[in-house]
């Protein structure tokens, strides 16, 4: 985004936004405050980050496959999920598209389509609140539309709340809809230049007065005020004079104000950080630990169980705990030197192998028997062992040591005071 020098550009709602809210030229900013400045949707703006935010953490995660064994082997719907869901896309921009949609409509669908799966840009649900399950037609995707029906055995259908959060701010868009018109209205006209045109009392009262006043004057005069540079041909009888309302201008502050409100409305509505709805985060680890814990993982949560209730069947699930985890671990940049003591720590502690922690910091496995051991430091023992008695170390050996000082002190007493003598040492 950027400034508008040249009144022939068009003009975007994005840039709209970003030039409105900066301080530049006022002639500039006059020439925007027309019908153009009511399409700006602060409401459908903010929606729009978040949906973007979450969707792009929850496209970077990998949805891993888990069984009563623990991590099970990749098979057809890993490759699906994770790297080539179809021949057009891949697994990263089929879930964004998937999450934004689920934010911003409060649902979305994932069909499978010979053996491949796809986004349905659009679709319908042709038995809504069927006990058998819901049945989806009309589904397109990109510009095609399928002539067939899908159940839930062949889609992933992804919903969020029965009435979406969005539809209930859209009430509240209204309203303040009406107060940005109002601040865009005064601001406009608190910046607008005021002019007066003297007219000669003889020069009024002429016959064709009002016929050269349309014709010439008024048209002139509405060039010469809308055109950044223009010369304005002043007659005998007209005198045109600017109006200093500099005391009465005002700033863009209110316009700031709204969308402000806006913002932070929809993001707590989300659940979201406020910082993150403008860029400027400080605290970055708390805020994004806050952002993945009540923005993020609630959603990541409602696709895996929805993935594993459509792949799984009742009895996979209960005896052999088959799901879909989305590991959400990875979200956060994880530099390798500020993480190596606590990886240090997961190994030594047992807690987990070589292999479990390398792709934490995104290295890959090494697959050899001593990446695959757990190990524990010998710091660590149980805590039976520190308190039975049979297990203290035996210092009879030291005792019998203790008694051979004492004779050897006894026996170089007694040469000293002159004792008998052995006449065999002699």
């Amino acid at each position: 985004m950027g400034l508008f020098t040249k009144r022939e550009e068009t003009w975007t709602k994005e840039s709209l936004v970003d030039y409105v809210e900066r301080a530049v030229d006022k002639a500039e900013i006059k020439s925007t405050l027309s019908s153009e400045i009511d399409e700006i949707k602060y409401m459908k703006l903010a929606i729009k980050i978040v949906s973007s935010y979450i969707a792009a953490a929850i496209s970077t995660c990998e949805f891993k496959f888990y069984d009563k064994n623990g991590l099970a082997k990749k098979d057809a719907y890993y490759y699906k999920l994770n790297v080539s869901p179809n021949p057009n896309d891949t697994a990263t921009r089929l879930k964004y598209n998937m999450v934004q949609q689920l934010i911003d409509t409060g649902e979305s669908l994932v069909i499978e389509n010979k053996n491949k799966i796809y986004f349905a840009t659009k679709f319908s649900i042709c038995n809504d609140y069927s006990i058998n399950g819901y049945e989806f037609d009309n589904v397109q995707i990109d510009k095609t539309t399928l002539d067939k029906k899908f159940n839930r055995k062949t889609s992933f259908y992804f919903k969020l709340d029965e009435k979406p959060i969005n539809d209930l701010l859209k009430t509240i868009d209204d309203k303040y809809n009406k107060l940005l018109k109002i601040a865009i209205k005064t601001y406009g006209k608190s910046i607008s230049n005021k002019w007066k045109l003297k007219i000669d009392q003889v020069k009024s009262g002429a016959p064709d007065f009002q016929k050269e006043f349309e014709n010439i004057v008024k048209k002139d005069l509405k060039e010469f005020i809308e055109t950044d540079a223009s010369v304005y041909p002043e007659t005998n009888g007209y005198q045109l004079e600017k109006l200093d309302v500099a005391s009465s201008a005002s700033d863009s502050s209110d316009i700031r104000n709204i969308r402000k409100d806006i913002f932070d409305m929809v993001a707590q509505a989300f659940k979201m950080p406020p910082s993150m709805m403008y860029g400027n985060i400080t605290n970055l680890k708390d805020v994004a630990n806050q952002f993945i814990t009540f923005a993020v993982k609630p959603i990541a949560s409602v696709i895996g169980e929805e993935i594993t209730r459509s792949i799984y069947s009742e009895k996979e699930i209960i005896e052999d705990d088959k799901r879909v985890v989305v590991d959400i671990s990875t979200i956060t940049y994880r530099d390798i030197f500020d993480v190596a003591k606590g990886l240090d720590k997961l190994i030594s502690d047992g807690v987990a192998n070589i292999d479990e922690v390398r792709p934490l910091v995104s290295l890959p496995v090494l697959n050899t028997p001593a990446s695959k051991q757990y190990w524990i430091t010998k710091n660590y023992g149980k805590i039976e062992d520190s308190l039975n008695p049979a297990n203290e170390p035996d210092n009879s050996n030291d005792d019998d040591n203790e008694d051979d000082n004492i004779d050897d002190e006894f026996i170089d007493k007694e040469h000293l005071e002159g004792g008998d003598i052995d006449e065999g040492q002699e």
